[in-house]
C-alpha cells in the first residue's frame, strides 16, 4: 500500500465487509439501500487490491479470502446484479444475496422477484 494512511483506510474497509458478512450470515435486517451500500465497500477493496496488489500483507489477502468465502456461504447467486447498473454488474457480490432473509432486506427482495 501506498502509505500508512492507505493501509488504515484499507483496514477499515476490510473489517466492514468483515463485519458486513457476518451481518448476513446472521440475517440482515435493514433495507436493499443499505445492502447495496455495504456491497459497495467490497468495490473499493476491490479496486484497492488491483492497484496495490505486489504491497498487500499476505494476512489480509488471506483475511479478504476468508470473509469472501463465508460471504459465498451465506448467500444465493442471482442471475441479475442487486444493483444493476454501472460496474456492479461485473462483480461477483453484486450478484449474492443473503440465505437467511430477514426484515426489510427480506421485504426489498420479494418485492424485486429476487428471492
Amino acid at each position: 500500500m501506498n502509505g500508512d494512511m492507505r493501509m488504515e483506510e484499507f483496514s477499515r474497509q476490510l473489517e466492514h465487509w468483515c463485519r458486513f458478512v457476518r451481518e448476513v450470515e446472521d440475517g440482515y435486517e435493514l433495507t436493499i439501500y443499505d445492502y447495496t451500500n455495504d456491497l459497495s465497500y467490497r468495490d473499493s477493496i476491490d479496486t484497492a487490491v488491483a492497484a496495490e496488489s505486489s504491497r498487500v500483507p499476505r494476512a489480509v489477502v488471506e483475511e479478504l479470502s476468508r470473509c469472501d468465502e463465508r460471504f459465498r456461504k451465506a448467500t444465493n447467486q442471482t442471475e441479475e446484479p442487486v444493483l444493476p447498473t454501472g460496474t456492479h454488474e461485473t462483480k461477483w457480490w453484486w450478484f449474492r444475496v443473503p440465505r437467511k432473509l430477514v426484515g426489510e432486506l427480506a421485504d426489498d427482495l420479494r418485492e424485486r422477484r429476487m428471492t
